[in-house]
């Protein structure tokens, strides 16, 4: 009787553990939504803002966890934890002192009891170039008229150098030169070809309406063949090194408007038009640039807070460019809207 007992317990004992140990591997099984952050910033600017992570897990049975970064300029809140079906971290990135590039890190979430989720964070801080209005964005340029050509230009070569002191003196020593679109040329329906310098790894290549990334090397010229869609008007192209560094140096370069059929007349006048800013509040009125190179302008005219206006006294047989920015009431005005052009016939 006393072996029947003793046998009885020990099988007893085992069936529980084996029922355990199953369901400590099951049920803090973790998930995040969303699954991955993007965050984008100008540099020198202000950092954007924090961004919230869901963590949910099967069960409902209390468990304490803790969240960590794998870079210093992310930062996790809060720390720990406790978790009984969801809980929620917020994520921040710190971009003082950072160079324009894109970067990634990665933000874990691990309970104590077995279970974790790792979320991909990477930022894209874009080169500075004039201050941004106040809770603005970027104002985006239309026009009512049509073109005929796409303007071509030059860029000089995106190097940088790095200077180091030493009790000797000052050493300059140059860094490898970055990919550069040298020219866009064939601009058709069709296609449109692209040169490169410098090696790039690949090229990426953006509308207004979608984005792609091409991983192909240029060696040297690359032909994006892609038929324009319906609602386009331009398109950028960008080449990378083979550490994923974009150079965003080089950016008269880099845009081509769409291919358009000229329309005849004498009209010595372009009427330009342009949406508002999605948060406004802080815009106080509008400037209108206009130029007869791509990217080079004459001075602003100041046409107060309207999303419109018509430039007059225009030379027939000249080609002329537009752009926008917004300004706020202290002055602090936006960096130029994408660049439209006319023929003028």
């Amino acid at each position: 009787m006393t072996s029947g007992i003793l046998c009885s317990s020990i099988m007893a004992v085992a069936l529980a553990f084996g029922i355990e140990g199953y369901t400590s591997t099951q049920a803090f099984a973790a998930s995040a939504s969303p699954t991955a952050l993007r965050f984008q910033a100008m540099q020198g600017g202000a950092s954007p803002a924090s961004q919230s992570v869901t963590v949910s897990k099967q069960n409902r049975k209390t468990t304490n966890w803790t969240a960590s970064d794998s870079a210093s300029w992310v930062s996790v809140s809060p720390a720990t934890g406790s978790i009984t079906n969801t809980s929620q971290i917020t994520v921040s990135v710190n971009t003082a002192g950072l160079a324009a590039g894109t970067y990634s890190a990665t933000v874990a979430f691990t309970m104590s009891q077995g279970g974790s989720v790792s979320i991909p964070v990477s930022l894209t801080v874009a080169p500075s170039t004039t201050a941004n209005s106040p809770g603005t964005s970027t104002p985006t340029t239309t026009t009512t008229t049509t073109t005929t050509t796409t303007p071509t230009t030059t860029t000089s070569s995106g190097t940088t150098t790095s200077t180091t002191n030493t009790s000797s003196g000052t050493t300059t020593t140059p860094t490898a030169a970055l990919p550069q679109i040298t020219n866009l040329t064939n601009n058709t329906a069709s296609g449109l070809t692209v040169t490169c310098a410098n090696q790039p790894a690949s090229i990426r290549y953006q509308t207004d309406l979608s984005s792609t990334i091409i991983a192909v090397a240029c060696n040297p010229t690359y032909s994006l063949v892609r038929t324009w869609k319906s609602g386009e008007t331009f398109i950028c192209v960008y080449a990378r090194n083979a550490a994923g560094v974009e150079n965003t140096a080089d950016a008269d370069y880099r845009c081509v408007p769409a291919p358009t059929t000229p329309t005849s007349g004498t009209s010595t006048t372009a009427s330009l038009s342009w949406s508002a800013p999605t948060n406004s509040t802080g815009v106080a009125g509008y400037n209108v640039y206009v130029g007869t190179a791509p990217g080079l302008y004459g001075p602003p005219t100041n046409v107060g807070n309207v999303t419109s206006y018509v430039v007059n006294n225009l030379v027939i047989g000249n080609t002329y460019y537009f752009a926008v920015t917004d300004y706020n009431s202290s002055g602090v005005e936006s960096p130029p809207s994408n660049e439209v052009y006319k023929v003028v016939y």
